[in-house]
């Protein structure tokens, strides 16, 4: 049986990249509205994740998780 991923988990693999990810970019892969990201993103800190939300020189923001992402 294939595992499957959760959104969660889909959400925490992108704000760990390299670049991070936008708001729009994790409503692409996941289908979450906003205050889902949002929520989602605060459960993850709660576990322990620290994820800073960044600006881009085009005005444009994106979250990144810093020091790994806590399962």
């Amino acid at each position: 049986m294939a595992e499957t991923t959760s959104k969660i988990d889909k959400v925490a693999k992108l704000i760990n990249r390299k670049t991070g990810a936008t708001m729009e970019r994790i409503q692409a892969v996941t289908g979450w509205q906003p205050h889902c990201i949002r929520a989602a993103i605060s459960g993850l800190r709660k576990r322990g994740t620290t994820v800073t939300l960044n600006s881009k020189p085009n005005g444009g923001t994106f979250y990144k998780a810093s020091g790994g992402v806590v399962p």
